[in-house]
């Protein structure tokens, strides 16, 4: 594994140089933070070549300086300490290694009641690790300078984290806890050198400020998602969770399965209430930031089998998205789809085409539920100058599908794996454009980035009343070509049945307008896409 080792530098430490060299002896990487108002800038010259030395606006703080390096390093590890040479190399090494074996955060917590250390130190700290104990359940007081390592996978939280000098600084903890980590605590010793002997001895006033911080916490931006444990839903609360937001999942579980979702039912910023929305819905009074409805069956199996409960629920689930926003003055994404080109006679279908569609056909219950969904959407910015922002998602697939759902990919992938006949419907020259579910997400996650005005901007500029894109991958096939891939993965034969009624026999996205707004396009080829979702329904199927 690669170390790094970090040592914020704000004041003329005389020991910084032999702790440099002792931890490049070590095997760290070693980088020094600069905030630029060091006194005595010649020591930086006395430093060893191979230590890299980054620099950060003028007194910004030790846990700013955390911030400045995550954002410039790469590692598996990244450990910071005392340039002062109050820290022994053996500590960062056997702090280090917990991190990396725990693969938690890891403190060394100083023993101050051992030999040679001043009384001045004692008394202070015996307040602060008291406090912080009884605040944070661990025992070190150092949120600004203690030696610590932090595994890679939590940098980002560390990089995205706001905050001005000591308000960031008391930050790191709280948020460490707020996303449900715990913490490794080492005990370490401290070397006090004689020009350092009252270094660690903190004003009274200054430890009140820190543990009154501790007590608010951290505010994480929350997030509704209606369908969160379905195939896409589940993808999403994922992608929101890494990004640090607390997540409220609504789900019934008619196509949505807990199992999508199991793995998040432990993460402290992870709900899942199993409701109904076309029912009345006790959500949580908590302001919401942002909101994405994607409650609605999607597979024609699934949507013809409850064809009214289909309707009202694209209905009432928006509608629901929609007075929540309005209260919360939240971003909303609502998931429509395709379908509402119905079979086109444009293509490929862009935005600003209205569509050829059956109203009272075996599909219209999706369709036209989709349509009034948007037609609701479009009504609430007119009246009520909602945030919304509209995604037509075309035929996705990935892991999580529901093997029974009826759509082509996990039809043929299922089947293959049974051994049964590959089922095309027609001769199999009707065409489909297979979006990977993990470019969905990265589209939307840029869509929800974009401030309200300059979504509004854009959709005006392009003469849409309602802010609309196509989130779909344009390389398009015929169903044939995708059962011959499936077949060259898995094996097996094709046998053909009548098509059904309303079955597009075109189907492909212009995505222009996400490309100009976002600056997106799928990057996940079928192929790929095809190779994990394989090995996704060989595991389900397994079981």
């Amino acid at each position: 594994m690669k170390r790094v080792a970090v040592i914020p530098v704000y004041n003329p430490e005389p020991g910084l140089k032999a702790l440099c060299e002792g931890l490049l002896d070590a095997g760290f990487e070693t980088v020094v933070v600069d905030d630029g108002s060091i006194l005595d800038r010649g020591r930086f010259d006395e430093l060893p070549s191979a230590v890299r030395i980054l620099k950060h606006e003028e007194n910004r703080g030790k846990g700013r300086a955390i911030k400045t390096a995550l954002a410039n390093i790469d590692g598996d590890v990244v450990v910071f300490c005392d340039g002062d040479g109050q820290h022994a190399i053996d500590d960062i090494i056997k702090v280090t290694e917990r991190a990396e074996a725990t693969d938690k955060v890891t403190l060394g917590v100083r023993d101050f009641f051992a030999s040679g250390v001043p009384f001045r130190s004692r008394l202070g700290n015996i307040w602060t690790n008291g406090v912080m104990f009884l605040v944070t359940g661990f025992k070190t007081s150092d949120t600004q300078t203690g030696l610590r390592a932090i595994p890679k996978r939590l940098w980002k939280y560390f990089v995205d984290l706001e905050g001005e000098r000591f308000e960031y600084e008391v930050k790191l903890f709280p948020l460490l806890k707020g996303l449900g980590e715990t913490f490794e605590e080492v005990v370490i010793k401290t070397i006090y050198l004689e020009q350092n002997r009252t270094s660690h001895f903190r004003p009274l006033v200054d430890s009140w400020k820190v543990q009154k911080a501790l007590f608010k916490g951290v505010k994480f931006k929350s997030a509704l998602v209606t369908g969160g444990a379905g195939f896409i839903g589940s993808h999403l609360c994922r992608r929101l969770l890494d990004r640090g937001m607390k997540v409220v999942a609504v789900d019934n579980l008619y196509t949505g399965s807990v199992d999508n979702v199991k793995d998040l039912l432990n993460n402290p910023r992870f709900k899942l209430i199993k409701a109904d929305v076309t029912k009345h819905v006790f959500l949580p009074f908590e302001k919401f930031d942002e909101i994405y409805n994607l409650a609605c069956p999607a597979s024609p199996v699934h949507y013809q089998a409850r064809p009214l409960f289909t309707t009202m629920t694209s209905i009432k689930g928006i509608l629901l998205c929609l007075e929540r926003a309005k209260r919360d003055g939240a971003k909303l994404l609502h998931a429509s789809t395709s379908e509402i080109y119905g079979d086109p006679l444009v293509h490929p279908q862009e935005e600003h085409y209205w569509g050829n569609v059956n109203t009272i056909g075996i599909r219209s219950c999706y369709d036209e539920g989709k349509r009034v969904g948007e037609t609701l959407c479009h009504d609430y910015v007119r009246e009520y100058d909602v945030d919304v922002r509209v995604v037509r998602i075309f035929n996705t697939y990935g892991p999580n599908m529901h093997p029974a759902d009826g759509r082509v990919v996990s039809n043929f992938i299922v089947q293959a794996l049974e051994g049964k006949e590959l089922t095309i419907y027609g001769d199999g020259s009707q065409t489909r454009s297979f979006q990977y579910v993990d470019d969905l997400i990265d589209a939307w996650m840029k869509y929800m980035a974009l401030d309200k005005a300059a979504v509004r901007k854009f959709a005006a500029e392009h003469k849409q009343d309602l802010p609309v894109i196509n989130t779909g991958n344009p390389g398009e096939f015929t169903v044939k070509e995708l059962a011959e891939k499936v077949i060259a993965a898995l094996g097996g034969t094709i046998k053909y049945e009548p098509l059904p009624g309303d079955d597009p026999k075109k189907r492909k996205p212009d995505i222009t307008l996400a490309k100009e707004l976002l600056g997106w396009e799928p990057k996940i080829t079928l192929d790929e896409g095809l190779k994990s979702t394989i090995e996704y329904f060989k595991k389900r199927c397994a079981k």
